[in-house]
């Protein structure tokens, strides 16, 4: 069974997958992206009668889904829509800003998509027009 970013996400990208041709990009990420999901935990009885915790379980922001709370760091698990897991603070999880919010794989992905339509045609495309 393929997990993550070994499935291809539409016919283009099948493709490709397909003649065995692989994109492996050499730029060092600053933010950690895993494979594996980081540790998790279930929230404390003290979070669950607090008036201003609340459950981000399952909540979607940008390319990321809320899995559970982090255990080793204060925050949340997320996974990316490709198939990479980070850790995010609830107030970033919250912030209406960040609707074009992704790992920095992705980030990288779609910066190098931008600049080839750029360089192609000239036209600026927004971030989230590439999503």
């Amino acid at each position: 069974m393929k997990v993550g970013h070994e499935i291809p996400v539409n016919s283009t990208a099948a493709r490709v997958m397909g003649r065995g041709e692989v994109y492996e990009s050499r730029k060092k990420y600053s933010a950690i992206c895993q494979d594996v999901p980081p540790a998790m935990r279930k929230p404390t009885s003290q979070e669950l009668g607090s008036q201003s915790w609340a459950d981000l379980s399952g909540v979607r922001f940008g390319r990321f889904t809320v899995i559970a709370q982090a255990a080793e760091v204060k925050g949340w698990v997320v996974r990316c829509s490709c198939g990479n897991y980070s850790t995010r603070s609830a107030k970033s999880i919250r912030n209406p800003n960040n609707s074009t919010d992704c790992c920095e794989e992705c980030r990288h992905l779609l910066y190098l998509k931008r600049s080839e339509i750029w360089r192609r045609t000239g036209k600026h495309v927004e971030w989230g027009e590439l999503a």
